[in-house]
């Protein structure tokens, strides 16, 4: 015999992404369909246009980012989150390790600053 599990509440599940997301530290956090076809035109100009850098992975990956499902069959939500690399108010990354190094080795190097704050608390 199978157990039928509730069906979540999606509409508080998306509340409380949201909310753990904002303190874990991400600045913005959205929940999405996987409907994206709109959206796709504008990340092949972007990718076309060669916005995404050193980031090889964008390219090679080019639609799946555009059509969820074929990045990861069996995909209904995308949750997408932002964190910005230098908070604004901040001339220099707080940490110490970080100091005397170019912003753009850091945001390179995928490491986060939080003004006044060490990584560690």
């Amino acid at each position: 015999m199978t157990t039928r599990l509730p069906c979540p509440d999606y509409h508080l599940l998306t509340q409380d992404i949201k909310r753990w997301a904002m303190e874990l530290g991400f600045q913005q956090v959205a929940v999405t369909g996987t409907q994206l076809d709109e959206d796709e035109g504008h990340l092949l100009n972007w990718l076309r246009d060669g916005m995404h850098g050193e980031m090889a992975y964008m390219k090679r990956h080019g639609t799946r980012r555009s059509r969820p499902a074929e990045f990861q069959p069996g995909t209904v939500r995308v949750i997408s989150a932002r964190m910005d690399y230098l908070p604004s108010g901040c001339e220099q990354p707080a940490w110490p390790i970080f100091q005397g190094m170019p912003l753009a080795a850091i945001i390179t190097g995928c490491c986060v600053s939080v003004c006044g704050n060490s990584p560690t608390g």
